[in-house]
């Protein structure tokens, strides 16, 4: 136990005095967060239905690679970094799931293969391109703000969020491409950047004024399944495909506008539009 004194100087060395004290050893980096680095050509390996968890922050850099095989799992719970040049590489059925912490994926981090991501809680940020099929069920997966205007992300696994996650986007004109199914449902929310109705054209502008803060685009190839949460801030929803609505109540706010171009199935549930949104 860190910070226990050995009474030596009373009666016998094997009793301990009450209380803690800071461990001269370690001084300043007492008060550290402990790390795990994997650096150079490092690798980290699973084999197949094998369980792993880190409780620290785990940073990949450089040309790191995470291999996970068929039906491993690994949970990151205090996050981490995946570096730029850092290869995860996900066999059939496996999983990684971010729990907690904040989980860096650096722009050109990629997350390969046929496997799954499940994020279940903390913030984190997103690559460009996804391979793995994405699920959030808590937490907040984040395109930031140092990515700059008209961005380009695509995920190629599909979507699904439900329970109270969130999908943010937070800089302006940003594209984002689904290949495949996507599935909202519960209280989860997409959140594009939220700016004042008033600042849009209204009737008495001219129609072919420029929009200084132009819309971000989230096109889905495949069928979207809209059951339930809320579609928020300055987007256009593309669905190329099938859009079903079912489920309970779900909401688009705040100038998202849902665009279908193929068949709609309309189920149970109310679709509300308020705060200039639009289906």
């Amino acid at each position: 136990e860190q910070g226990r004194l050995y009474d030596s100087y009373y009666d016998s060395i094997t009793r301990l005095r009450g209380g803690w004290y800071p461990n001269p050893i370690c001084g300043e980096s007492c008060l550290l967060t402990n790390i795990i680095v994997i650096r150079y050509y490092g690798n980290l390996f699973t084999t197949p239905y094998s369980n792993a968890s880190f409780y620290l922050p785990l940073n990949l850099i450089d040309n790191s690679q995470v291999i996970l095989a068929y039906a491993s799992y690994i949970n990151f719970a205090s996050g981490g970094i995946c570096g730029n040049n850092v290869i995860m590489d996900m066999s059939t059925d496996s999983i990684i799931q971010l729990s907690g912490g904040m989980f860096l994926l650096d722009q050109t981090c990629s997350l390969r293969g046929a496997g799954n991501l499940i994020v279940s809680g903390g913030y984190h940020d997103l690559a460009y391109i996804i391979d793995a099929q994405i699920t959030i069920s808590g937490g907040t997966m984040i395109w930031p703000y140092s990515r700059g205007p008209g961005g380009s992300i695509t995920f190629n696994g599909g979507l699904t969020i439900r329970n109270n996650g969130i999908l943010q986007i937070q800089p302006l004109s940003t594209t984002l491409l689904i290949t495949k199914e996507v599935q909202l449902q519960d209280n989860c929310l997409i959140q594009f950047p939220t700016i004042g109705i008033a600042a849009q054209p209204g009737l008495s502008d001219l129609l072919d004024a420029p929009d200084k803060q132009p819309k971000g685009n989230f096109t889905i190839v495949g069928i979207m399944r809209f059951y339930g949460g809320t579609i928020s801030g300055k987007v256009n929803i593309n669905t190329l495909s099938v859009l079903v609505l079912n489920g309970t109540t779900k909401y688009i706010r705040s100038l998202a506008k849902l665009v279908n171009y193929g068949l709609t199935q309309w189920g149970t549930g109310d679709l509300v539009t308020d705060s200039n949104g639009d289906f």
